[in-house]
């Protein structure tokens, strides 16, 4: 896949982290628009992906008709480029000094005649979790669903903007004072190690927020409700990457990314909390 985000944005080159960027075409958007979208499943029937993109789906994907197919039905639709897009999970690879990172990618794109994802144009993709060493990424499903909400906002809010490479932070931040209006979930992955009490954070951050499990996430996302959750998605060698996002209707209210120090450092720090006060 190419190596760009649109909620992270950050790209890698070799083993240097460049200046976050926008990798977005308003061309691409308004062709996608007239297509019809096909969501692929993994082969795998246990995928995490395939157990939540139905219903998540059938709910909040309304920019485009939709179908959602298997394997085989990719593998006869991948060379159309007319009219035709497609809603995927593909696995991101980075190198970073000498650490080499495995990202669970998804990625909306437009049919290519080669067939293949790396050819076809893409107009957005989301990274939701990283890899452990043992090839196994971190829990996305209950928030599966507001990831769509997400890019729906996304390809909605970005149609009428145009961002540079360095209005990328202001763009995340520009709904940061929403937050105080709707109460945070969080869980303690989300967080870094000190403010990952309910104590520790109550010192920092005087707005509503609670620890939750995640399946609190996942009803608040699907009940959309007026609160908030944060996609951290897991580190990426010593880079700690999240947004904030509205469980109503996908809003991005904060995002940040950065270097930590150290694991206890990764998620929403301190430091955020004082800003989106």
């Amino acid at each position: 896949m190419k190596k760009f985000f649109i909620v992270i944005c950050i790209a890698y080159c070799g083993t240097n982290l460049l200046q976050a960027q926008l990798s977005f075409s308003k061309s691409n958007l308004q062709q996608f628009k007239n297509t019809k979208t096909y969501i692929v499943l993994e082969s795998d029937m246990f995928s995490e992906f395939n157990a939540n993109i139905k219903k998540a789906a059938e709910l909040y994907w309304k920019i485009t008709p939709y179908e959602i197919i298997g394997q085989s039905e990719f593998a006869k639709l991948c060379t159309q480029e007319s009219n035709v897009s497609f809603l995927t999970l593909v696995e991101g690879t980075y190198s970073l000094g000498k650490s080499t990172l495995k990202v669970n990618l998804l990625t909306l794109v437009i049919g290519d005649k080669s067939g293949k994802i790396d050819k076809m144009r893409e107009v957005i993709s989301i990274p939701l979790a990283t890899y452990d060493e043992d090839g196994e990424s971190n829990s996305y499903g209950y928030k599966l669903a507001g990831i769509i909400k997400a890019m729906h906002y996304m390809l909605d809010t970005l149609e009428e903007i145009d961002l540079s490479p360095n209005d990328l932070k202001t763009f995340l931040r520009a709904n940061r004072h929403e937050i105080s209006q709707q109460p945070l979930l969080l869980t303690a992955n989300d967080v870094a190690s000190d403010v990952n009490t309910a104590d520790k954070l109550k010192k920092v951050y005087p707005d509503k927020f609670a620890f939750v499990e995640e399946d609190k996430i996942e009803e608040a996302i699907y009940k959309n409700e007026s609160k908030a959750f944060v996609h951290h998605i897991g580190e990426l060698d010593n880079w700690s990457f999240f947004v904030i996002i509205s469980c109503a209707d996908g809003r991005l209210l904060y995002g940040n990314y950065r270097q930590a120090k150290d694991s206890k450092s990764m998620g929403v720090t301190k430091e955020d909390f004082l800003i989106i006060q």
